[in-house]
This record gives structure tokens, sequence and C-alpha cells, in this order.
């Protein structure tokens, strides 16, 4: 990880790849950061991996129901990710490892197949059209 005595920070690649998830204690770090520490963190990240935060803001905005008129989150807005270059549902296939996967059919039935597509998934979200794709609320 960093090296801040020489104020040397890792490449967002390299420090993606040093491990899978949060541990020892991230997430209450993140509890404990103050407005201006937060907004200071989100500024970095916004430099440092502005694609990450990307994904974060999204997945992470509310859904307001418009139609009622109401600030609140409507049921039926869950987001999933799907690859923006061809259209198609993408997931993370734990039992294959942890890259992003295209795959066919839909969660309800418990039909899901992943397939190797001719390009990388290119992540983005959209509204879920599974009901029960609630990735992200």
């Amino acid at each position: 990880m960093p090296d801040h005595a020489r104020g040397r920070f890792p490449t967002a690649l390299e420090a993606a790849a040093v491990r899978p998830g949060p541990g020892g204690g991230d997430l209450a770090r993140i509890d404990a950061l103050d407005a201006d520490r937060m907004h200071d963190s989100l500024v970095f990240l916004a430099s440092y991996a502005p694609g990450v935060l990307d994904v974060i803001l999204t997945a992470t905005e509310p859904a307001l129901d418009q139609d009622q008129g109401q600030d609140r989150l409507a049921d039926h807005d869950r987001l999933e990710p799907y690859c923006t270059q061809c259209g198609s549902a993408v997931g993370i296939f734990t039992a294959r490892g942890e890259d992003w996967l295209h795959y066919s059919g839909r969660p309800e039935t418990a039909d899901v197949r992943p397939y190797a597509a001719d390009h990388h998934p290119v992540i983005g979200w959209r509204i879920a059209a599974s009901p029960i794709a609630e990735v992200a609320r």
C-alpha cells in the first residue's frame, strides 16, 4: 500500500490488485470521516481513478420516484451492470474468478450462462430489467 513517508502511492491498477474488497477496518475508517475529509478523499479519487469514481457515483445515486412527485426511492428502480459496448448483461461469477463476464439468460429464472465475447466488458449501469437484480439501490 502507499508509502506515505516518501509520498509514493501505487497506481490505480496496482491499488485495485492489492486486495479484492474492504478489509481490516476500511468501513470503520470511512464511517469516521468528517465532511471535509470525505470531500478531499472524493476529490483525490476523481483524479486518481476517475472511472472508479464514476461507477461509485452512478451506483449510489438515488433514483427518485418522479412519477409520484416524491423524493423517495422508487421500488422498481434498481441498477444492474451491463456492457456499454454491446448492451449485454454482465456480472462477476465468483466460481470463475473476479473478472466481469458477459452472460445470457435472466437471474430470476436461474438460467444464467456466462459466455466469452470478442471484447472485454465495458461496465455501465442501467435500470434493472430483472425484478431480482438488486445490485445497487
